[in-house]
């Protein structure tokens, strides 16, 4: 390979970077990086002098402190697809308090600290991999298009959100355990983007009078959230978290408050057993721990859906408290829905069972309620466009192979009863395409009245 100046074949580029030319070409960029180590004294990140070999690193390079440095002036991390690293050794904290912008991503790593408090405008994806981080700015964490990931380096790992509020998401990546999220004395900490990936072995300390709200729902693989909260800390919950382990609640301990904005509501069956009947008395537990509503069932768990429900003790549980009662056990008509509302008392109706193949009857049950009007059956041509609108939204959810198979239970349940049944209840179960079930629905609306001949003939048999 033969070499020159720039311009030529071989030099030195922007910023100490050596550009290599073969064949035309620039080589990428990252192939070209350089370390660069922190040897200034006056916070100035983008002088060269500030930096051995005299330079300044961007997108691509990594930026080494093995001592303590402070950083106060506005610096580019540069664009591009490679990211500029932040090395913070074990023993070095390293303060930014300038505004830090550009769209590369950015990487804190290293067994030291990393503080952050400027007003940031980087875009580019942030991944937090030091000992410690600080952020104490609400610009800490930029306008990251792809949000913040942060992945503890060992069980000493401690992340610390000092007064921020932030729209950005939070993802935590599975690491070792014991990992702490601090937030210290007197601050006060807001929440709008999600957090997600939480596993059980990051633990939040909300210290003495900080404040912490939440007001974006947590993501679905957020699996448990715990925290202990300092005298006077305050957490306020404004987001769901049904999602989570030990029965979809944070694990909480300390002396603090905690404020559920999100409404809570429990759902009782009759009992375990007819030895043991106590919806009476958890309806009250719950009540008094808060509970916005409380549903009741009206069989045991012994029972499950066998035998009748016993309506009656959902009309004692709306008896004994004062909040929401919600109805539910054998709503299968609107006749159903209004009889159980004249005999218990219920606030509210909640129909299960009697919802499968007929999602007309929240509809009907609304309408006879409010206006007297009784429906007549859908006709089979808008049985099919249901079964067919039904299966999209299925599909669109979980994708085509999981979505055709767990319609094949819904179509049962939408024909039972009807002319061919029986055997459109077989042929279903070998569909595997909306395309095949659409032919399949096509024949058997077509050839209701013979069952499923067009589908037999169609299929050899």
């Amino acid at each position: 390979m033969a070499m020159a100046k720039r311009g030529k074949m071989f030099g030195r580029g922007r910023a100490g970077r050596w550009a290599c030319v073969v064949s035309g070409a620039l080589l990428s960029q990252a192939a070209c990086a350089e370390t660069y180590t922190w040897t200034g004294t006056g916070g100035q990140w983008a002088s060269p002098a500030s930096w051995s070999p005299a330079g300044v690193p961007s997108a691509g390079d990594t930026a080494v402190f093995s001592a303590s440095a402070d950083i106060s002036s506005d610096f580019s991390v540069g664009a591009g697809e490679t990211a500029l690293t932040i090395c913070a050794e074990s023993g070095a904290t390293v303060r930014v308090s300038g505004a830090v912008s550009g769209s590369a991503p950015i990487v804190l790593e290293g067994g030291g600290v990393v503080e952050l408090s400027g007003a940031n405008v980087f875009t580019g994806a942030l991944s937090v991999r030091c000992g410690t981080f600080r952020a104490l700015s609400d610009g800490a964490f930029g306008s990251v298009e792809g949000g913040t990931t942060f992945t503890a380096r060992d069980a000493t790992t401690r992340w610390h959100f000092c007064g921020i509020t932030t729209g950005e998401n939070l993802s935590f990546d599975n690491s070792p355990g014991g990992n702490a999220i601090e937030f210290p004395a007197a601050s006060t900490n807001v929440f709008n983007g999600a957090w997600r990936r939480l596993k059980e072995q990051y633990r939040g300390t909300l210290r003495e009078h900080a404040s912490v709200r939440f007001n974006k729902d947590f993501g679905g693989d957020v699996q448990y959230m715990t925290f202990a909260l300092d005298d006077g800390a305050t957490l306020d919950f404004n987001a769901s978290f049904s999602s989570l382990g030990d029965g979809g609640m944070p694990r909480l301990s300390g002396t603090g408050t905690v404020i559920y904005r999100k409404p809570v509501t429990v759902k009782i069956r009759k009992g375990f057993d007819d030895d043991h009947i106590n919806a009476v008395e958890m309806a009250k537990i719950a009540e008094a721990n808060g509970a916005a509503a409380v549903a009741v069932h009206g069989r045991t768990r012994e029972q499950y859906y066998s035998g009748k429900a016993d309506w009656e003790i959902i009309r004692r549980v709306k008896e004994a408290v004062k909040i929401p009662v919600i109805g539910n056990g054998d709503i299968f008509t609107p006749q159903d829905a209004k009889r159980m509302i004249e005999e218990t008392g219920c606030d509210a109706i909640m129909a299960a069972r009697g919802a499968r193949g007929n999602p007309w009857l929240f509809r009907d049950i609304i309408d006879y309620l409010e206006k007297g009007i009784l429906h007549e059956k859908p006709s089979l041509k808008e049985m099919t466009d249901m079964m067919l609108r039904h299966a999209e939204m299925h599909i669109r959810y979980k994708g085509e192979y999981q979505g055709i198979r767990e319609m094949r239970k819904h179509v049962a349940w939408y024909t039972a009863g009807y002319h061919g049944s029986a055997r459109m209840r077989q042929a279903v179960n070998e569909v595997e395409s909306y395309e095949a079930l659409k032919q399949l629905l096509a024949d058997w609306l077509a050839y209701s009245e013979g069952g499923m001949k067009a589908h037999d003939k169609n299929n050899g048999s």
